[in-house]
C-alpha cells in the first residue's frame, strides 16, 4: 500500500510539473489552455518551493438580510428608518438583493463600516450631518413637491466657486447637489466627482450611473435655465 502511494505521489508530482511548464509556455506566447483573458506579463514559475492548502466548500455569504437606507439605518418592513439603528455588511441586504455580486462581500462591509463610523463620530462631537431625508425617516411625502419648486437659482457662476475638495457643488439633470461630505465615499474614488466640481456633470453622470440614484441625495438649488444652456 505504502508503495502504491509513493508511486502515486511521484506520478502526481510529475504530472503538476509538465502542466506548471506547459501552462508557462502557454502564458510566455500570450496564449490561455482554458481560453481566459490574460496579461502580457508572465505569472508562472517552475522555482520552487511551492505551497498548497486544501480547500472545500463553505458557506461563506448569506443574501437577503435587513434593509438599510443609504445611511446604513435600518428600515423596517413599512418602510420606516428606525435611525439608530444601523447595519452594515453581511447582515443586510446591501445592494445585492437576491443575487449576489462577486467580489463585494468585503468592499461592503468597509463602505458601510465607515458610513456607519463617521455618522457616530459626528453624532458624538454634536456635528452629525449625515441625517437620514425626511422621506427615510418616514416622514409623510407631502410638501415634496412644494419643496422642489421652492429650490433656489443658482448661477453658474456661483456654481463655480465650490469647484474644491471641502467645498464641492456639482450640477446633475438641471439641479445642484453640494456633495461634498460624498466625495470619500464615492465608491469610484473622489476624482470621478471632483472633475465635475463646479460644473454641470450631467453628462458624464447619464453615462453610468441611471437618473434614480439622486432620489439618495437632496439637490440644494436648481441651476439657471440660461447657464443651462450656455455651458451645454
Amino acid at each position: 500500500r505504502r508503495r502504491r502511494r509513493r508511486r502515486w505521489g511521484k506520478k502526481r508530482k510529475k504530472e503538476n510539473r509538465e502542466t506548471t511548464e506547459a501552462t508557462t509556455e502557454e502564458e510566455d506566447a500570450g496564449k490561455d489552455p482554458m481560453a481566459r483573458c490574460t496579461s502580457t506579463t508572465p505569472r508562472s514559475t517552475t522555482q520552487g518551493g511551492f505551497l498548497a492548502g486544501v480547500v472545500v466548500p463553505a458557506i461563506h455569504y448569506t443574501m437577503g438580510g435587513l434593509k438599510i437606507a443609504p445611511n446604513a439605518s435600518v428600515v423596517t418592513k413599512d418602510g420606516h428608518v428606525l435611525e439608530w439603528l444601523v447595519a452594515g455588511g453581511e447582515v443586510s441586504g446591501g445592494m445585492h438583493g437576491k443575487n449576489r455580486l462577486g467580489g463585494n462581500a468585503l468592499t461592503e462591509c468597509v463602505v458601510f463600516g465607515r458610513v456607519i463610523g463617521k455618522r457616530v463620530v459626528k453624532a458624538m462631537t454634536g456635528a452629525n450631518t449625515f441625517t437620514p431625508k425626511a422621506a427615510d425617516r418616514g416622514a409623510s411625502p407631502s410638501g415634496g413637491e412644494a419643496k422642489a419648486s421652492a429650490l433656489r437659482k443658482i448661477s453658474m457662476e456661483e456654481l463655480q466657486q465650490h469647484a474644491k475638495h471641502d467645498d464641492c457643488w456639482v450640477a446633475l439633470h438641471g439641479k445642484v447637489y453640494d456633495l461634498t461630505d460624498f466625495v470619500d465615499e464615492h465608491p469610484a474614488g473622489p476624482e470621478a466627482i471632483l472633475q465635475n466640481a463646479g460644473a454641470d456633470g450631467t453628462a458624464e453622470f447619464e453615462a453610468i450611473h441611471s437618473q434614480s440614484i439622486l432620489d439618495d441625495f437632496d439637490a440644494i438649488g436648481e441651476l439657471l435655465t440660461a447657464d443651462r444652456h450656455n455651458d451645454a
